[in-house]
């Protein structure tokens, strides 16, 4: 009479052996070779995408500060068009590009955007813009159009003063800016592209 442990060890070396005379067997080595150069790979991917977002006024600045709004156009259900303040002096911070995808992620097809705005110091900066089509999904992107424009500007805001990134985006051409929120009057050089 057979142990426990050996009917087990006989059962599994059985099982196995017929699998292995199948035609449909692959050694599980294979499969785990692949799958950890694949899942490597995509983390590696994910991790160079990730990028930490800078506090655009630092802690310990007590100075005057200024306010800038990011903006968007022609917003439908699945795209929209934002203009963004993408980066300060080089430092990426947080903007309505990242934070509607962020939010909308399982939402399906359906884009509902999240429009940033941020307090900044009052002084000179070298502000990064972007202006572009956002899809509410990866593969309406794919599928669609996408038009984007991007440059750094200089930027001396004013103490208290408002701020809105506006642009223009076709296919002729794009543009992006920073301008008075209030009076509408252009304060940066326009950052244009010509497709």
């Amino acid at each position: 009479m057979r142990s426990r442990n050996s009917i087990a060890s006989w059962h599994l070396e059985s099982s196995a052996n017929g699998l292995r005379d199948s035609p449909h067997f692959q050694p599980m080595r294979e499969y785990s070779v692949k799958n950890f150069v694949v899942v490597s790979t995509l983390g590696l991917m994910l991790v160079g995408c990730a990028t930490e977002l800078t506090n655009p006024t630092p802690e310990s600045y007590q100075g005057p500060r200024s306010k800038i709004y990011d903006s968007s156009m022609n917003v439908d259900s699945g795209k929209g068009e934002f203009c963004v303040l993408e980066t300060l002096n080089g430092n990426r911070i947080a903007n309505s590009i990242g934070e509607t995808l962020d939010r909308g992620r399982g939402r399906g097809m359906t884009l509902t955007p999240w429009i940033t705005d941020r307090r900044i110091p009052s002084q000179p900066v070298k502000a990064g813009l972007r202006c572009q089509t956002v899809h509410a999904a990866p593969i309406l992107a794919l599928a669609g159009t996408v038009l984007s424009v991007s440059g750094v500007v200089d930027f001396s805001p004013n103490a208290d003063g408002r701020y809105v990134v506006k642009g223009e985006l076709s296919k002729a051409g794009s543009s992006v800016w920073i301008e008075d929120k209030d009076t509408g009057e252009v304060v940066t050089a326009k950052v244009t592209s010509t497709k």
